[in-house]
């Protein structure tokens, strides 16, 4: 559609009902104005014939003047008998020529009774000029035209009924054509602004269209457009969460995709390495009694191969297509006590100060998937300690909390992680979007730890949670279980 078919079949159809209109009450203000010139005309002509009818002295052509010079009509007066005029106003009006009309309309009019010979009012041309006149019947009355059977003419200029004419139609006439001419320049104005604002919302349907999602500004009454515009910006921002999921969804596959190819062969190879690093163990039980005082390698290899092991377990946590990770119970203190093997020498060489708290009546609490809670908390205490920094501290810090009602059978207890460090916290950029998969600050980072603890909280009841403190960055790990 062009730009201007929209203006065109608003105003086009428009404009014509309105030219119809105005040149229907123009026609009809002509036929109008002309019937009530016609009919006072008729009136004044009829008045004098009745004037001359009722006169108690003769009409001679001296009283036929005097008529006229007080009613500005021209009067003649035609003797049937002798067929000849007998009297008039003006010598002129009586030539052949007209003589021979005017007789031809009284013969005309003389048919009938007298009162449909009143009603007959007849234009006649006098000498170059149109007259309009009426043939009113005498009678014989010697009074008044010495006893002859006569047919008495008024005439008058037609042109006074044209200018009656002219004086009723044009001010209709003129009113329906300014009417006219401002509904159009009215019309087109509001047409112009409609067509501008839908001309908008094409331009951002087109944007939409190319992949930009931005919503435009609104204006204009509130109206049918307005409204079209709020749903067209509520479907750009729902095409936008469109977008973002089917991206994440992506991101899901691509995970899923990484972890279903790679889990298997990296778990394996692990798992030949800390066979061998425990074969050694077994046949040099004494080779850590040489260095009394120092951390044995090769059980901290093992405890690195066995933390890279438990990562792959959360990079299968994030596909439910994969491989199915088997948990095993553990209880809380268990739970600190192997992440505290395998996050000691990394403290140390960071020089982070580590520290786990736990009430002595939650410690010996069971958790039914202890692995998967190990793997979650390792990955954030090891993001902390990173946060944290040379001469940081980090705290680990777990409490219980039973919910629901006393008078359950079984209430929910729900058990809370907080890992706190000592660190500057997220970068502002990505603080609102660090949960999601593939946002990271790290220039090595890949962006997945924390996505799976988040992942691992909501598959096990709970959330995964974050708030920056003055002084500190506060991750709330959380989880519910039933009480064993």
């Amino acid at each position: 559609m062009g730009r201007g078919s929209l203006r065109s079949q608003f105003l086009v159809p428009l404009i014509g009902t309105l030219v119809l209109v105005c040149a229907l009450i123009a026609s009809i203000s002509w036929v109008y104005a002309d019937t009530s010139a016609r009919k006072n005309i008729r009136m004044r002509l009829q008045n004098i014939g009745e004037l001359c009818r009722a006169a108690p002295f003769p009409l001679t052509e001296s009283v036929l003047k005097q008529i006229r010079g007080f009613s500005g009509i021209d009067l003649l007066i035609y003797d049937r008998a002798k067929k000849e005029w007998v009297g008039s106003t003006d010598r002129a009006l009586v030539n052949v020529r007209s003589a021979l009309a005017l007789v031809d309309r009284i013969k005309t009019s003389g048919s009938g009774d007298d009162d449909t010979r009143k009603d007959m009012l007849f234009t006649v041309p006098v000498e170059g000029h149109a007259y309009d006149a009426l043939a009113l019947p005498m009678g014989a009355v010697s009074s008044r035209s010495e006893g002859r059977d006569t047919i008495l003419v008024a005439l008058i200029d037609a042109s006074e009924r044209q200018r009656a004419v002219q004086q009723a139609f044009w001010l209709p006439a003129l009113t329906g054509i300014c009417a006219t001419i401002a509904l159009a320049f009215l019309s087109a104005s509001i047409a112009s602004r409609m067509v501008s604002r839908l001309d908008r919302l094409e331009r951002q349907v087109n944007r939409i269209s190319m992949g930009s999602y931005e919503t435009a500004a609104i204006d204009g009454p509130h109206d049918a457009i307005f409204n079209l515009a709020v749903s067209v910006n509520k479907m750009s921002q729902q095409l936008e969460r469109a977008r973002d999921e089917v991206v994440r969804s992506e991101r899901t596959r691509l995970i899923t995709m990484i972890a279903s190819g790679m889990a298997h062969q990296l778990r394996n190879s692990l798992g030949g390495a800390i066979l061998l690093l425990q074969t050694f163990q077994r046949s040099h039980p004494h080779s850590a009694e040489k260095r009394a005082g120092d951390l044995d390698e090769i059980q901290m290899a093992l405890n690195q191969m066995r933390l890279a092991e438990e990562s792959i377990r959360r990079l299968m946590t994030m596909s439910q297509q994969g491989m199915v990770v088997k948990d095993r119970p553990m209880s809380i203190s268990e739970v600190h006590d192997q992440l505290r093997s395998y996050l000691e020498a990394l403290a140390e060489h960071h020089r982070v100060e580590l520290s786990f708290h736990c009430g002595p009546h939650n410690a010996s609490y069971t958790i039914r998937s202890g692995e998967s809670v190990v793997g979650a908390l390792l990955n954030l205490i090891m993001n902390a300690i990173e946060a944290a920094g040379a001469g940081g501290t980090v705290t680990c810090t777990c409490g219980i909390e039973t919910t629901g009602s006393v008078a359950q059978d079984s209430p929910l207890a729900r058990i809370c992680w907080e890992i706190r460090d000592s660190g500057p916290g997220p970068a502002p950029e990505i603080a609102a979007t660090i949960l999601e998969p593939f946002v990271t600050s790290k220039p090595e980072g890949v962006g997945l730890g924390l996505p799976t603890s988040a992942r691992i909280a909501e598959n096990l009841g709970g959330s995964l949670t974050w708030v920056r403190e003055p002084n500190a960055t506060v991750f709330r790990f959380c989880i519910e279980e039933k009480p064993a």
